[in-house]
């Protein structure tokens, strides 16, 4: 059941830094209550559930820090780090992006409604890949590397040594020019070292 499942998570995922114990009970109360059996509905096999469960335990400590109100430089609030257009996209209401129940819950349906855009990737590994690029960069800027990828003769549907090399050149004025390009500028650093960390 969902309780064993959760079980499960908590041994082989969850990767709290030291500091944060006050926040952590309250964390996961919220969580259980409101995001995992969410989860377990919108997302089908066990080992996707683990991928986007290690995603949505790693914003708060890396982004928000488990504060509830923080806001990021690109205006992404809350605990989940959601953009405000997004947040209200996932039904959050106005003025609650900062609830942690709401940006749990939103975080959750914004991850399977982004991984039902990968469906040509078959490769279930792979796919997440896209999907954690995705949250961390805006769906725009990963559909622009794997066009990029494409045009230069690698896989679009891979990841690794392929879309990733592209999501880097993004800051470069030649590949961000580039007619297949749709979303401008992109500094994916941050995005390339994010799939990393979470697929570790």
């Amino acid at each position: 059941g969902l309780k064993l499942q959760f079980l499960q998570f908590w041994r082989s995922a969850i990767r709290f830094p030291s500091g944060c114990s006050q926040y952590l009970v309250c964390w996961c109360t919220i969580f259980c209550r409101s995001g995992f059996r969410m989860l377990c509905a919108c997302i089908p096999t066990f080992s996707q559930r683990l991928v986007i469960l290690r995603l949505l335990f790693l914003p708060p400590p890396t982004e928000s820090n488990f504060d509830t109100t923080a806001v990021s430089w690109a205006g992404a609030k809350g605990l989940m780090q959601l953009m405000p257009r997004t947040a209200r996209a996932m039904g959050v209401p106005p003025g609650k992006e900062q609830n942690p129940e709401e940006s749990i819950k939103a975080a959750v349906k914004y991850i399977a409604a982004t991984s039902r855009s990968f469906n040509a990737i078959k490769d279930e590994n792979e796919r997440m890949k896209f999907v954690l690029a995705a949250y961390n960069a805006g769906i725009g800027h990963v559909l622009d590397a794997m066009a990029l990828a494409e045009k230069y003769g690698k896989n679009k549907y891979v990841w690794d040594n392929s879309v990733d090399d592209y999501i880097l050149l993004k800051s470069n004025e030649e590949y961000f020019n580039d007619p297949v390009c749709k979303n401008g500028y992109f500094r994916g650093v941050e995005t390339y070292n994010f799939v990393k960390e979470v697929m570790s």
